[in-house]
């Protein structure tokens, strides 16, 4: 019985030991015991290497013991005191009452997991509530810090490792234009929470080369401004979103002059302030840069103002910068100088979901999609005043980045003027310019849009013969517009429009009642070249190529229908043609909507050369779910082509589990299997001989819903399998629900 007695002692003195250990507490570490004065010994309770016991002192720099905050007790800090080797738990607080208070952390550091606040005032000569001997202030995952401090000193942003998750929550209730204000924000952070409600001092946050690794929420700044940097050049990489709400003012930076500023934003951009929100505002003038750029799907700013004190050319932008599609919403109230310059760069396809006014416009790589509720309009009016938007010299358009939709120039002089339009759809560029005389200064706007398709049926003149069915191009004048006089066009041509005659090409406009209009011109080669129109026109509509009767163009294949349509995974494509001349063969293109990364799907041969109507169709089989877009690349025996307008279908994501026979069935030694999964899941597919051995496992893994084929290659099986009847079995565990679904269906190996 003693024995026993000592035997459980001594397992009672191991799991004490042991817990001791496990929970890394040594004699003479602090824990709070409730909330309370740091400087009070009730708030404290330490552990004698037993037990937590009320402690005798209080937690100092004098001693390395572990001190921890334990949730959810709120430790104030009301008397200037050092520290070390300090944590706060998630959900306890720490918080410094500033006035002459200051928190000094020395040797092992302090790591704050809960929250930190910072109030009150601070003592003019040593302007940190934090001040940092030799340890370090660590914000871990999910810390919060709270800069609270009010009066006219205040204390520098703690100086911190801001670690993933953490959060700087910026809400001083005092004025801004105070001593410290700006000191302590050039290093990196997480998330950033500006509000500041009585704000009456710009910030001039101080970044040169940082990064924030999550978002910057910038929710009031009364009547003053934030700027990201501080009257330096320098660099800011924001790898979350970028938020301006509420009447916030914000901008790049203010007493700037000469700086060169780059903000980089890889999340998405949410500006929505009835505040000022400038590209550049201060005194960066003509020497220095800002540049704004965007990496994220979405850009959204609706600002009162917007603004530009930059005024160097290629000096200030908003640059759009995703490989892939970004979408881009602009609604400012007021415009100063050139507050909207935009570039769009290599590989971004910027989708508009508001009108959109452009002071200068680059195109450097990539395309604006554009429509008639979204245009894109260069330039901006206000009251009486228009603001022009101005096309870059140095990137004004290119076969790789134009406008894909309705293009917009106000124009409010009288006067002679010629205006531009880098145009193009469907991956095809064609840009125009039209040259006109107005007669009023008077506010006109002038639209102009490339279609891909036949135009409307008019009668033709008697000095022409035929227009081309490929694509036209429309231009109108807005409502309430001054009248011109002396208009003219020049208009691009390709290889896919079909000229073979130039010196025969001409211009046509619809002149509004049923009838072509001659212009006249002649083309400047043959294939690829322009073309400006010789008679002048003082209405506008539908403009196109067209043949001078007798000439040799081709204006090539005449389409009369082309339609696609989609039964599961297989789309149909039908088409006919009126006219062909030496047509080879036509190649179907498929691209994902709106990417315009066209690929070949197929190719269907021509009839050749004929005038009798010709009907063709083409299937594309076994495609995954998404929405598509098909055109026709009609190829001449010469080699030239032409593209039809293009067709869109949509194939949805699959209503039913389903396991597909294997096809071919017998087989010998390959075969093709095709199921489809509604819901995203787990999947394993295998293959079994008749007496249940596993001969192959031809998938394990996590799926999204959709259509899927996987081949059977039994040579490829380690095991020699013999011919004979075998199984194939689909398990599919919905990711969702957690609910099996499964399917056994056999098939046959003959070799």
């Amino acid at each position: 019985m003693k024995k026993i007695s000592l035997l459980i002692l001594s397992f009672f003195m191991i799991a004490l030991i042991s817990n001791s250990i496990l929970l890394g507490q040594n004699a003479g570490d602090f824990q709070s015991a409730q909330s309370g004065n740091w400087g009070v010994m009730t708030t404290w309770q330490t552990w004698n290497g037993s037990a937590w016991v009320a402690a005798t002192s209080i937690p100092d720099s004098t001693s390395s013991a572990l001190v921890t905050v334990l949730s959810p007790h709120n430790v104030t800090v009301a008397d200037t005191i050092g520290v070390r080797n300090v944590i706060v738990n998630a959900g306890a607080t720490v918080t410094v009452l500033g006035d002459t208070v200051v928190l000094y952390i020395a040797q092992e550091g302090m790591t704050v997991n809960g929250t930190l606040t910072l109030t009150g005032n601070v003592p003019a000569a040593a302007p940190f509530s934090i001040a940092k001997t030799t340890g370090t202030l660590t914000i871990g995952n999910g810390g919060v810090v709270n800069y609270n401090q009010t009066g006219t000193t205040k204390g520098a942003l703690p100086t911190a490792v801001w670690s993933t998750g953490s959060t700087l929550n910026v809400n001083s209730i005092g004025a801004a234009s105070s001593t410290g204000w700006n000191a302590g924000g050039n290093q990196n952070f997480y998330n950033i929470n500006w509000n500041v409600p009585l704000m009456t001092g710009s910030f001039g946050w101080g970044f040169t080369a940082s990064t924030v690794g999550g978002s910057i929420s910038i929710l009031n700044t009364n009547t003053s401004r934030l700027q990201l940097f501080g009257g330096s050049s320098g660099t800011l990489n924001i790898m979350g979103d970028f938020i301006v709400s509420g009447a916030s003012n914000a901008t790049n930076n203010g007493t700037s002059g000469g700086t060169n500023d780059t903000i980089n934003i890889y999340g998405k951009v949410n500006v929505n302030t009835t505040g000022n929100f400038a590209i550049s505002r201060g005194s960066q003038g003509t020497v220095g840069t800002a540049i704004w750029n965007f990496y994220g799907d979405s850009v959204k700013i609706i600002a009162g103002t917007m603004q530009n004190s930059n005024t160097t050319a290629d000096g200030a932008k908003f640059v759009f910068k995703k490989n892939g599609v970004q979408y881009f919403t602009l609604i400012p109230t007021t415009l100063t100088g050139n507050a909207t310059p935009i570039e769009i760069a290599n590989g971004s396809i910027v989708t508009l979901t508001s009108p959109v006014n452009v002071t200068t416009l680059y195109l450097t790589g990539g395309i604006i999609v554009s429509s008639t509720a979204n245009p894109l309009i260069m330039g901006w009016w206000t009251g009486s005043t228009l603001t022009s938007g101005t096309l870059s010299a140095t990137a004004p358009g290119n076969a790789t980045s134009y406008i894909s939709g309705p293009m917009s120039f106000l124009y409010a002089t009288a006067g002679a003027t010629t205006k531009t339009f880098p145009i193009g759809k469907g991956g095809i560029y064609r840009p125009l310019s039209l040259s006109f005389t107005q007669s009023a200064a008077t506010l006109s706007t002038y639209t102009a849009e490339m279609f891909n398709s036949i135009p409307s049926s008019n009668t033709l003149p008697g000095t022409l013969d035929k227009v081309s069915p490929v694509r036209y191009f429309n231009i109108s004048e807005g409502t309430g517009g001054s009248t011109f006089t002396a208009g003219s066009i020049l208009l691009n041509y390709n290889t896919d429009d079909g000229v073979s005659d130039f010196a025969n090409l001409r211009i046509a406009k619809n002149d509004g009642a049923g009838n072509w209009v001659d212009l006249g011109g002649a083309g400047t080669a043959n294939t690829t070249g322009t073309i400006l129109s010789a008679a002048p026109f003082t209405s506008l509509g539908n403009f196109v190529l067209a043949n001078n009767k007798g000439g040799l163009n081709t204006l090539p294949v005449e389409l009369t229908s082309f339609t696609v349509s989609n039964n599961e995974r297989t789309v149909y494509l039908k088409w006919a043609t009126a006219t062909e001349k030496n047509c080879d063969r036509f190649e179907v293109e498929r691209s994902v909507i709106n990417t315009y990364n066209w690929v070949a799907a197929g190719i269907v041969q021509a009839s050749g050369t004929g005038t009798s109507v010709k009907n063709y169709s083409f299937s594309d089989n076994n495609l995954q779910a998404g929405k598509y877009q098909y055109r026709l690349k009609m190829i001449d025996f010469n080699g030239s082509y032409e593209y039809s307008n293009i067709a869109e279908t949509d194939i949805a994501l699959p209503k039913n589990f389903e396991l597909s026979q294997n096809f071919p069935n017998p087989f010998n030694p390959s075969t093709r299997i095709n199921y489809s999964i509604p819901f995203d899941s787990k999947v394993i597919l295998e293959v079994f001989s008749l007496t249940g051995e596993r001969v192959s496992q031809l998938v394990n893994n996590d799926q999204s819903a959709g259509y899927y084929s996987v081949d059977f290659n039994s040579s490829h099986i380690n095991k020699n399998i013999s011919s004979g009847v075998y199984f194939y079995r689909i398990i599919a565990l919905n990711k969702i629900s957690g609910n099996t679904t499964s399917e056994i269906k056999k098939m046959m190996l003959l070799k």
